[in-house]
Parts: C-alpha cells; structure tokens; sequence
C-alpha cells in the first residue's frame, strides 16, 4: 500500500495533475492503491466496456534459486502488458526468514532506484525491464524476492511473481558447550551450534580417545547438536568433538568433561568455613592481646607503687639509726679486719688464761 501511494505521488509531481485526469490515470489507480480490489466492480466494469483496463501477466522462470557466499544471481520477473510503458511502475521487495520485509529496488517512469542496503550490488538488466541482477550474495541475503508490476492503466490480473533464494554457506565455526555438574552419576548435555551454514549443518559427536573418534555413550540429536549422557560414569569423562556439516564443507569444536568429586556448593562452603574460622581464630588473637597487654600494665604499676612506699622506710631507717646499732657493725667490721696471731703457750699459761676468762665472766 505505501509503495502504491508514493507511485500516486510520484507521479502527481512528475506528470501534474490535469495530465493524470485527461488520461483517465488518477481514478482507477486510487480505487485500486486503496484496496478496494474487486469492490469497485461498477467502476471497473465501465473502463472495461470503454477499452481502459487490460490485464497484466507477471511471471518468472525460476521460482527457486540457489547460489553460493560471493556470487551473483539474475533474477527475471517477465510482464505482458497491452497498455504504453509511459505509467510503468517496478518494485522488488525482499522478506527474510524471520519475516522481516525490506524494499529492494523500484523503477518509476524510466528511472531506478536502490535500497541503501543493496546500494552497489543491484543493477536492472535492461531499460523497462523488471529482471535485475544481484552480487556479492551473502547468507543474510537468502529469502523469498517478490517481483511486483504495474503499467496503469493494466491493473487487473498477476502483477506479482515470486522468486526463493538459497545463498549455500558452508558451517561456520561451532561452540560448544556442557551444561550439567561434571560428577559421577549426574545427567550432563553437551550442545553444539554454527551462527551461520546453509544447509542447515548436521551436528556429529565423538569421544576421542589417544586422537581416535570413537562413538560416544548417550543420546545424539543431528539436528540441534546436542549429546545427553545420563549417569555419569567414569568411563565417559575425557575429550568430545563436534563435527559440523553440510555439502560445502565442515567445521568442529572440542569440549572436555573433567572428573569432580565435589559439587560447586560444597566446595564453597568448606571455603567459606575456612574463612570464618580464620576470622574468629584472628579476633580471639586481638582479644587477648589486648587483655595480656592491659595486664602487663597493670601489674607494672602496682609493682611501681610497691617499690616506692619500702624504697622510703628502708632510707629513713638507715639515716635515723642510733649510734648503738652503729657502734657494734663498726666493731665487727675492725674485728674482720685485724689479722689473727696464733702464740704457743704453755699448758700452766693456758690454764691461767681460761681461769681469767671465767672471772671476767
């Protein structure tokens, strides 16, 4: 409909409007351009009966196209119109495979146009003609064409015809991947996928073993790419290829599937036990430290206050001691220090002086 609208406008600037209206133009292109098809029978039915309207016949000889990443195609789109070429209206348009419509090329009275999204790559093969040429396809390019014609006043019957493309690639280069916990007697699916490849790949998957493929335990699906194994045994921990596809070429990818004994939880919470007995074992250190260390403050400062108060009494005593208790550690000190002088004497001279001892007793 946009399309039909801006031909309308198009053509209102380049051919004015009394032109339209003496060429009986403008009606029969509004009643059609709104949609109203076969609603306007009466209308029709008068151009008819006045020889206005003929049919037109679009149609193309290769409805299907495959092509390869980097080549061209040539597109034909073939019309049969009774009218003058002087209205002629060509549009190419282009709709993906997620239904994604995009305008390729259209051609208004003598002068063609590209899409900036074709830009460069799109050429018409002749003047008033609707086959156009295409290079440099890519995979993206691959859809359904629809070639749409019109050359007022031919209006009625096929004005379109439509063309799909294949553009071959061969796989790109796959991911893969292993979705599960890597432990004995778990389920682990192993997937693989290419972005782009046309076909679409088959997926193929190997256990290598000592740089041998050898056909792997579980179940294998083609199509999506992926390798359920139930049941994890030992046996089947080790190295998985995937092998991509299609008629033009091929493509892998490796995973591996290690042995754990323990889950990702478990593991994290013997980490985390760890920790918190770091922690707890750290600030019981502090703790203590800081008690010891107050402690030994303490005990300094009563020892200090202790020390003090004897230190006092013992001087004062010293200093304010009689001459008494003086005298008797004089005398003992002289007694030290006179030498002692053995005399032999008699027994009658012994005698006498122990006599004298005891009287002086």
């Amino acid at each position: 409909m946009l399309e039909k609208a801006l031909f309308i406008i198009t053509k209102l600037f380049m051919d004015g409007w009394e032109k339209l209206l003496s060429e009986n133009v403008l009606v029969p292109f509004f009643i059609y351009g709104l949609g109203l098809g076969h609603h306007h029978c009466k209308f029709t039915q008068e151009w008819q009966q006045a020889g206005v309207l003929n049919a037109m016949q679009v149609s193309t000889p290769t409805p299907r196209i495959n092509t390869t990443a980097g080549g061209n195609v040539t597109l034909q789109c073939n019309f049969q119109t009774s009218a003058a070429l002087t209205n002629l209206f060509i549009q190419w348009q282009f709709t993906d495979s997620r239904l994604q419509h995009n305008s390729v090329y259209a051609y208004i009275n003598g002068k063609g146009s590209t899409s900036p999204k074709y830009e460069g790559r799109v050429f018409a093969s002749a003047p008033n003609s609707a086959t156009i040429n295409i290079t440099n396809m890519q995979p993206s390019d691959s859809g359904t064409y629809v070639c749409e014609v019109m050359n007022v006043p031919d209006i009625e019957g096929t004005t379109q015809a439509s063309i799909l493309v294949s553009v071959l690639a061969p796989p790109s280069k796959p991911y893969c991947a292993a979705h599960g916990t890597e432990e004995r007697g778990n389920l682990i699916t192993l997937t693989c996928s290419s972005n782009m490849g046309l076909p679409s790949p088959l997926y193929t998957w190997s256990k290598l073993e000592n740089g041998v493929e050898k056909v792997p335990n579980g179940i294998m699906d083609t199509t999506s790419g992926s390798l359920k194994i139930s049941n994890l045994s030992m046996v089947e921990f080790g190295l998985y290829q995937c092998n991509a596809s299609n008629i033009l070429g091929s493509a892998t990818c490796t995973v591996e599937l290690t042995h754990g004994e323990m889950s990702g939880a478990i593991v994290g919470g013997i980490f985390g036990a760890i920790l918190i007995a770091i922690i707890i074992v750290i600030v019981v250190c502090v703790v203590k430290s800081k008690k010891m260390k107050r402690k030994n403050i303490n005990e300094n400062k009563t020892a200090k206050e202790l020390n003090a108060v004897p230190g006092k009494d013992e001087s004062t005593r010293y200093k304010s001691g009689s001459s008494e208790e003086a005298a008797p550690m004089n005398a003992a000190v002289e007694n030290q220090a006179e030498p002692h002088i053995l005399e032999i004497k008699s027994d009658d001279e012994t005698q006498s002086l122990h006599n004298s001892e005891k009287a002086e007793a």
